[in-house]
């Protein structure tokens, strides 16, 4: 009979919401106990802010980390702050943020907290950990020692004619964009931005897979095209843990969500054709093939490739990217800087571009370029890529510069307010200035 249908879905509707309720009670008498403890917590910090959401709005993107930076100007290198259902603390100072990130040395260690890393997990198909992800135990240990030799001075050696070459394409392009403008009597717009973009890209391609991602052939790149919608996700569901519950009435998720599936299916087909043709030995993919999962003992899964090749393309694209857009920026504002920078290239032979007898930047040419090294170390440090940095987990009370952290509290080590903190460059340091870091 259609009534009892009707009832028995009436009974589920029940108790699916019922179940919904009693999740949701809990989660607002976690949420309400963080703001106790928060309160109690003899650690300085702003004043209590909503139960629900506490001070979630100094983790917002864009506005964030300067929020952020204001709290540590006014309550010096330990802050702490209630985020939904935790108390946390921000963390700025130089030497202890080195101690707890070490294993070995004086301590305190603390390790990574996952809780806040896996929705990150969400960008493969299943959802998979990676190096990222992983707390630091044997997985994490195995798949760093296997791919730390591609980072050594002598691999990155052998991309950087790599790196001038793709350089070289992208002044060719800002060249012919100019001429372009120049001839239909309008302003010359190239997006510097997207150029950086564009390298980056097919620098890890070539680092990461072995592989020309075409980038810097300014046409349609398959890799680029989905890639930029994945990361867009991945902010999405750090902050959200239903985000691509959206994707049924949000056509912006739902795209991003068939890019995740794209890029899936992309980094899937790379995998299948590394079975047959195994990558050059100078890449990160040939590397993670030789690792072996210490459960199994077996080389990594399909699923588990997919993941590593995933967070590595992800870790080394904007993060570089925005570095060197901001070098860019910053030396357009500072004519001084620009100036000064010329006259070092210029005395190596590097500078001026189109003069005789101009030659390419080689790896023996960095030790001798202290002041381009210094301007990018400035750059890195008042336009931090990656401002809110990591975070860890504190294993058990500890003592930190003077005040007792609870055990289990969530640790932010942040870059840009460790970076811009009057208490780490005096009074300095909203300044840009390539100086401080020539001594």
């Amino acid at each position: 009979m259609w009534w009892h249908v009707f009832l028995r879905l009436s009974q589920a509707c029940c108790v699916l919401l019922g179940l919904y309720l009693s999740k949701s009670l809990w989660y607002f008498y976690k949420c309400w106990r963080a703001r106790q403890n928060y309160t109690k917590l003899k650690i300085p910090g702003p004043p209590t802010a909503s139960t629900i959401i506490g001070h979630l709005s100094y983790f917002e993107s864009g506005v964030g980390p300067w929020k952020l930076t204001e709290l540590v100007n006014e309550y010096g290198p330990v802050v702490k702050l209630h985020v939904l259902d935790k108390v946390t603390v921000v963390l700025t100072d130089p030497d202890t943020m080195g101690r707890v990130l070490r294993k070995t040395g004086p301590g305190p260690y603390f390790p990574k907290a996952h809780d806040l890393y896996a929705p990150l997990e969400k960008a493969t198909i299943p959802p998979t950990p990676n190096i990222v992800t992983s707390e630091d135990g044997p997985y994490w240990k195995a798949v760093r020692h296997a791919t730390a030799p591609c980072f050594s001075a002598s691999n990155l050696k052998k991309v950087l004619p790599l790196v001038v070459e793709l350089s070289k394409r992208a002044a060719d392009k800002a060249a012919a964009v100019t001429v372009a403008a120049s001839a239909a009597g309008q302003a010359a717009l190239f997006d510097v931005s997207d150029a950086a973009k564009r390298i980056t890209s097919d620098v890890m391609g070539h680092l990461l897979l072995g592989e020309d991602l075409g980038g810097t052939r300014w046409g349609q790149s398959e890799y680029l095209k989905v890639f930029y919608p994945l990361l867009k996700s991945q902010a999405g569901v750090i902050g959200n843990p239903w985000y691509f519950w959206q994707c049924y009435w949000n056509k912006e998720v739902a795209f991003q969500w068939n890019c995740i599936k794209q890029h899936d299916n992309l980094i899937l087909a790379r995998i299948e054709r590394f079975q047959e043709s195994p990558p050059a030995d100078y890449t990160i993919a040939a590397h993670l093939l030789s690792v072996k999962d210490p459960a199994t003992g077996k080389p990594l899964t399909t699923t588990q490739l997919k993941a590593e090749i995933g967070v590595f393309m992800a870790a080394g694209f904007e993060t570089t990217s925005h570095a060197i857009t901001w070098c860019l920026v910053v030396l357009a504002a500072h004519q001084d800087m620009q100036q000064k920078l010329l006259e070092e290239l210029t005395a190596e032979g590097l500078a001026p571009a189109g003069a005789p007898g101009v030659r390419d930047i080689e790896a023996s040419d960095l030790g001798k370029l202290s002041y381009m090294s210094a301007v990018i170390k400035e750059v890195l440090r008042v336009c931090a890529p990656a401002p809110l940095g990591g975070n860890r987990r504190v294993g058990e009370d500890t003592d930190i510069c003077g005040y007792t952290v609870p055990k289990d509290t969530f640790v932010f080590l942040v870059l840009l307010p460790l970076a811009l903190s009057r208490h780490n460059y005096g009074d300095s340091a909203l300044d840009i200035r390539p100086e401080r870091w020539l001594s």
